[in-house]
Formats: C-alpha cells, sequence, structure tokens
C-alpha cells in the first residue's frame, strides 16, 4: 500500500498495517536535517503521510523587522525566537472597540 491509501484507510475509520506519522520540525533542527539528508524537502526525505499546505509557521502577513501578523490581526514578535511567537499588540476593528473609540474621542473634546 502506499501513503495515500493507509490515509484513505484511517479517514475511513478502518485499521492501517502500520500507524502514519507526519514530523514537523523548528527552524534549527529542520535546518540540520536538510543538511544530514541532502535534501530541500524534509517530508520526502523522513517519508511523511500527510502533506503540508501553507507555512510552517501558519498564516502570517510578514510585516518587516521580524514582526507578523496572523489572521486574528495579532502581531507576533519574531525577534527573540524564530520558532515561538511573542505577543507585540492586536487590531481590534470590532463594532463595539470602534464605537467605544468614538465615544471616548468625543469625550475628550
Amino acid at each position: 500500500m502506499n501513503k495515500r491509501e493507509i490515509i484513505k484507510l484511517v479517514l475511513d475509520g478502518k485499521k492501517p498495517p502500520y500507524v502514519p506519522w507526519s514530523f514537523k520540525f523548528t527552524k534549527e533542527p529542520y535546518e540540520m536535517l536538510q543538511h544530514h539528508f541532502g535534501v530541500d524537502d524534509l517530508d520526502e526525505a523522513v517519508g511523511n503521510h500527510i502533506l503540508q499546505l501553507g507555512s510552517n509557521i501558519g498564516f502570517f502577513d510578514d510585516l518587516g523587522n521580524d514582526q507578523f501578523q496572523d489572521v486574528f490581526k495579532v502581531i507576533w514578535d519574531r525577534s527573540i525566537d524564530k520558532d515561538v511567537n511573542t505577543f507585540k499588540s492586536f487590531v481590534d476593528n470590532s463594532p463595539l472597540h470602534c464605537a467605544s473609540q468614538i465615544i471616548n474621542n468625543s469625550l475628550n473634546n
């Protein structure tokens, strides 16, 4: 059986002949393993069964200077560690927040 057939068995609720795997690595071990295996694509080298879509770090917009914004508008700082996000700030565009800003501005004027 190929890897696709193994995953299909699992998704169909059937017992596969072995447990499929999908290894993911943080930045330093990833680069070390790429060098060790002499490849760019580690998924193939380690025989992963699950196709990865998107980025290793999720769906983020690069704001520059190691700052990234996620789909919830939270800004993360990666200058300390390239694999672990540090919360920096968020943009709150919710109607309640916008209304409170308008009220606060009108009270201060």
